[in-house]
């Protein structure tokens, strides 16, 4: 089960790891909006797939009727075949430098790997070794205080900040494990002028058959992101996989399509 940011988020600030506040909202709730922080705000789409800024699926606003215009206009992309049944609203960031962090499942190798990039916001998976630093984290010793200490040190921060940048780790990792994730993503992590870390966005995917034996997940589930098929498959308790392309039939030697 994949989450959208704003779920993503939720998730993440009851494992301790900071985020910023946000409102999630619909379309019918655009014009009523009072914004609850000051601005400027960010005005961002909330899909399953990624490319949201080049899509023009993320805006800075600075006042309420800016606000609302691109909240509109937002609403009404399709994000790489995907259309955005919501917007999230949150306070901009004070940002100082934007890192990369995540854990994902390797199947072939049965390991968690955590990636460490000195560099988020960006194409990570063709920033290349410069950017990215990968390790595997054997299941029966878990995370290590070294690896930590390693991932740290490839950012080039200030060393009073390890104790921060621990902790996150550490949350992001228990939330992992405890939540059966296959995939624990931030990117950007913001570093602010204050030597604070906040998750700027999120990417979570819950492995299905902990969703089923733990019935309380099931509150991340946003049925918006799904079409009838899929939806009406989940509630049967069914497995739903939509396959693109077009099948052919060949009859008396002659192929149909």
């Amino acid at each position: 089960m994949k989450l959208n940011e704003h779920m993503s988020k939720i998730l993440f600030s009851r494992a301790d790891i900071p985020v910023p506040q946000g409102d999630l909202l619909s379309p019918d709730q655009i014009e009523n909006y009072s914004p609850r922080f000051p601005f400027p705000l960010v005005v961002k789409a909330q899909v399953l797939t990624g490319g949201r800024g080049k899509a023009g699926g993320v805006k800075v606003v600075n006042d309420s009727e800016e606000m609302k215009t691109w909240a509109r206009q937002i609403l009404n992309l399709t994000i790489k075949g995907e259309k955005v049944p919501f917007i999230r609203v949150e306070p901009a960031a004070d940002i100082k430098k934007e890192i990369y962090i995540s854990l994902s499942l390797v199947r072939r190798t049965r390991k968690l790997a955590l990636t460490i990039g000195k560099q988020g916001g960006v194409d990570i998976e063709s920033s290349g070794t410069e950017n990215l630093m990968i390790m595997d984290i054997d299941p029966l010793l878990g995370l290590r205080d070294y690896q930590i200490r390693q991932g740290f040190f490839q950012l080039h921060l200030s060393k009073d900040m390890l104790k921060v940048f621990s902790g996150l780790i550490k949350n992001l990792y228990r939330t992992v494990i405890e939540n059966h994730l296959l995939l624990a993503e931030i990117n950007p992590v913001a570093v602010t002028a204050d030597g604070s870390l906040i998750a700027l966005d999120g990417k979570v995917e819950i492995d299905d058959n902990f969703v089923d034996l733990n019935p309380g997940l099931e509150e991340f589930y946003t049925p918006e992101h799904y079409g009838i098929e899929e939806n009406a498959a989940r509630k049967a308790g069914l497995s739903y996989h939509k396959l693109k392309g077009s099948v052919g039939l060949v009859v008396n030697g002659a192929g149909l399509s």
